[in-house]
């Protein structure tokens, strides 16, 4: 199958594609069938990275399935405009090992907690999260392989406990957002040690 070919088919609301032998990009027309509800492109051989509008005309997008594939790149920016995506941030993004840019913003069906494994991916200068619907609590040793992170946005979700202290280990980190969650405890004196630091938001917590 072409996938190409299913561009025509203007109320396509389910394309379902996982487990074949798809290979090389994933065509881009896919992401222009505004009536689309549900993309599994699961299980394939896909390779290179995902178009940068993907999400332009996909208003009524609740799923997508990418993972076991061979994607590369950045997560697209426009993602935050798939609004009613319904899913959770999978653990296997920690194996995008080259990755630089995590934006994923504005999609209040992104819930759960932030896996983990993202905070290992040490190649990362930028994480967005912003204004999702993501809870739980921070991992204690988020900093640890964050050398190159400059920005961190958390801010508008319903994370809660307290800051970690080593956040003052991302010594590269300028711009620090955690505002609007449920966050308690106090802000640790290890936030003294982030002396690239230009720009700190915590407030409409309970610290």
């Amino acid at each position: 199958t072409n996938p190409e070919t299913l561009v025509n088919i203007s109320n396509l609301e389910i394309l379902h594609l996982g487990l074949n032998q798809l290979s090389g990009q994933v065509p881009s027309s896919i992401f222009k069938i505004s009536s689309l509800n549900i993309i599994i492109l699961s299980s394939n051989s896909l390779s290179g990275s995902l178009p940068n509008d993907m999400c332009q005309h996909l208003p009524q997008l609740e799923v997508l399935y990418l993972h076991s594939n061979e994607l590369s790149g950045n997560i697209p920016s426009s993602m935050g405009k798939c609004g009613n995506l319904k899913s959770q941030i999978p653990e296997e993004i920690g194996n995008l090992l080259g990755l630089e840019l995590l934006n994923i913003e504005v999609i209040k069906g992104l819930t759960g907690q932030i896996p983990t494994s993202i905070f290992n991916i040490y190649s990362l200068k930028t994480i967005v999260l912003f204004n999702n619907s993501l809870l739980g609590s921070l991992p204690n040793d988020m900093c640890q392989h964050l050398p190159k992170l400059e920005l961190l946005y958390l801010s508008w979700n319903e994370l809660f406990g307290n800051i970690p202290s080593s956040m003052g280990k991302c010594s590269n980190l300028k711009n620090l957002s955690l505002s609007l969650n449920q966050l308690t405890g106090i802000i640790p004196r290890s936030i003294g040690n982030l002396t690239q630091l230009k720009e700190l938001y915590v407030g409409f917590n309970n610290l």
